[in-house]
Parts: structure tokens; C-alpha cells; sequence
């Protein structure tokens, strides 16, 4: 295998890694922050229905009584929602890093005269050099944007 293949294959698995790593950190980010406001969403719905609904009978205060401490005590419902957000926040994630993981494995999958066929690659080397290229440009973009804060304070243009 050639260097530039070697260059162009070490960058694929860098970016592909670093994008599976990010939809990994977007989804834990909205699982976490969503549960909280649908576990939050849900508590404050049953103390509102505690507090207002009722017949007055002391059976009905009593299973409402109940009901809203097994929900305030309840670790099955808030586990559930961390499972949906979970699951959304891959989706997010995946569809935000979509770009920079096919360059990733477009230059991952690049083509070499290798003996063993696993290792030969699918793709055209200048192919997959542009996606090595390309995936070199976000990175750089990405770094520059949030890491020096060289912002676009003008999307629209200079005024």
C-alpha cells in the first residue's frame, strides 16, 4: 500500500471516528436535557390534576394522593424517556454529522493494489482524495469557527 493511500485511509478513520464519537455526544446531550423536561412536563401535569380535579370523597384524595407519589418515586417512566431520547438524539446526531462521516468513509474506502481483497478499497483513489480533502476543509472550518471563534457575525453580508 502506497503512502498516499496509507495518508488518505489514516484520515478517513480519523474523521469517521471523530463523527461516530460526536453523534454519541449530541445524542447523550439530548437524551439527557429531554428527559429532564418531559419528566418535569409530566410531574407538573399531575400536581396541576392533583390539585384541581376531584370529587372531594376521601377515597378519591386517597388514590390520587397515591398515584402522584408513585410517579413522583417512579424510575421506570424517566428511564423510558431516556431511552426515546436516546434514540432521537442518534437520529439528530447521525443527520448533523452526515457529511463529515460519508468523507470519512469515502476516504476510508480507498483503493490500493493490495494483495488481500478485504484491504483493496472500493473506491477510486482520486475519489477518495477529495473526500480526504474535503473532510480536511470542515475540519478546518469547524476548527476555526469554534475553536478561534471566527464567527460570521454578518450571515446576510457586511453592512
Amino acid at each position: 500500500m502506497s503512502f498516499s493511500t496509507l495518508l488518505i485511509r489514516s484520515v478517513g478513520v480519523a474523521g469517521t471516528a471523530l463523527s461516530i464519537y460526536e453523534i454519541n455526544n449530541k445524542s447523550r446531550e439530548h437524551a439527557s436535557f429531554e428527559t429532564r423536561e418531559n419528566v418535569a412536563t409530566d410531574l407538573t401535569d399531575i400536581l396541576i390534576k392533583h390539585n384541581v380535579s376531584g370529587d372531594g370523597s376521601e377515597f378519591t384524595e386517597k388514590l390520587k394522593e397515591g398515584y402522584m407519589d408513585w410517579r413522583m418515586n417512579d424510575k421506570h417512566i424517566p428511564a423510558l424517556y431516556y431511552i426515546k431520547n436516546r434514540a432521537m438524539g442518534y437520529v439528530h446526531g447521525f443527520m448533523s454529522q452526515l457529511l463529515p462521516l460519508a468523507l470519512g468513509v469515502g476516504a476510508m474506502m480507498a483503493h490500493s493494489n493490495a494483495e488481500n481483497p478485504i484491504y483493496r478499497g472500493k473506491i477510486p483513489k482520486p475519489l477518495a482524495g477529495i473526500c480526504a480533502i474535503g473532510l480536511g476543509v470542515l475540519a478546518v472550518g469547524n476548527f476555526t469557527k469554534n475553536v478561534l471563534g471566527w464567527r460570521n457575525e454578518h450571515p446576510g453580508g457586511f453592512s
